[in-house]
């Protein structure tokens, strides 16, 4: 697992940093964001932590994304509540 850097821009983007790569997500286009309990190692955006649980973020109309902030309750709050303004 790798070291990520998450970042809410302006309000209205979630901007994943990941080494030299950089996704850039609008708050707008999230559909969905579940929990999960088991992270795969397919996903390219998930943080160094002690377990093995995430957020999985659907946008747009099928692209996904795994990542595991740290303080993940208040992270998804955060988000739901951006797409809701």
């Amino acid at each position: 697992l790798c070291r990520c850097h998450y970042v809410i821009s302006n309000q209205k983007d979630l901007i994943i940093n990941f080494g030299p790569n950089r996704k850039t997500i609008p708050i707008k286009s999230i559909t969905s964001i579940t929990e999960v309990n088991r992270l795969s190692l397919y996903s390219w955006f998930v943080s160094w932590s002690n377990d093995t649980s995430g957020l999985l973020i659907f946008y747009h109309k099928r692209s996904k994304v795994v990542i595991s902030p740290e303080n993940r309750e208040e992270f998804k709050a955060l988000l739901e509540a951006l797409r809701k303004v």
